[in-house]
């Protein structure tokens, strides 16, 4: 078996200079900082909804019921037609529509009904077809990127992702901002993971 070699901070040193590398890198910030901003959104929209603990889990659980299914016959069914005929870049550029349309819903209609219809969508397509696109980006870059990179994607740049998207909500919030308005304001990096989904795929099928 080849070993991959290098040293522990090759997937940083990637990070910096590998423009591949760090477009994924940022692609996966914005996509985690949305999709925080999203729930402390719906979370604020299910208090105003029921101050019930027992409701809310049951509420929580339903969601679970709905995608777990779906997400499932998304992998095993449509995520490799998809894949195949319609190619990575409208995948990628999706998200971007996605969390636009999830926030002017709710600033527009801030209901339960709202809620769910988000969470639903936002987490099949990331699970079913976000995520199995992403991981084939992977397969482009070299060794080093590979296995090293994806580590340091996954788990220190998305949390840190949720980190900023907390401290984008809180510090609204601390300014005074109102809750749902914030919504509107998230508006612009919805349209910027576009732009950098599209800067992803070109990268990858030029490769």
């Amino acid at each position: 078996r080849e070993e991959i070699g290098g040293s522990a901070g090759d997937a940083i040193k990637s990070l910096i200079s590998v423009p591949e590398v760090r477009n994924i890198a940022l692609y996966v910030l914005l996509f985690t900082t949305l999709a925080t901003i999203a729930w402390m959104m719906s979370l604020d929209i299910i208090r105003e909804w029921s101050s019930d603990p027992c409701e809310r889990t049951a509420f929580f659980a339903r969601i679970e019921q709905i995608v777990t299914p779906l997400t499932l016959f998304m992998q095993v069914f449509l995520a490799s037609y998809l894949l195949r005929n319609i190619g990575i870049l409208p995948i990628m550029i999706a998200y971007g529509v996605i969390f636009a349309a999830a926030f002017s819903s709710y600033a527009l209609f801030p209901t339960i009904t709202t809620v769910t219809a988000v969470a639903v969508c936002t987490r099949i397509f990331e699970y079913g077809l976000n995520k199995p696109t992403r991981e084939t980006l992977y397969t482009n870059l070299a060794k080093q990127d590979r296995y090293k990179s994806t580590v340091l994607i996954d788990t220190f740049i998305a949390r840190s992702g949720d980190v900023i998207g907390g401290w984008f909500v809180r510090g609204l919030v601390g300014a005074g901002v109102v809750t749902l308005s914030i919504s509107w304001a998230a508006l612009p990096f919805a349209l910027m993971i576009s732009f950098v989904g599209y800067k992803v795929a070109k990268s990858a099928e030029s490769q």
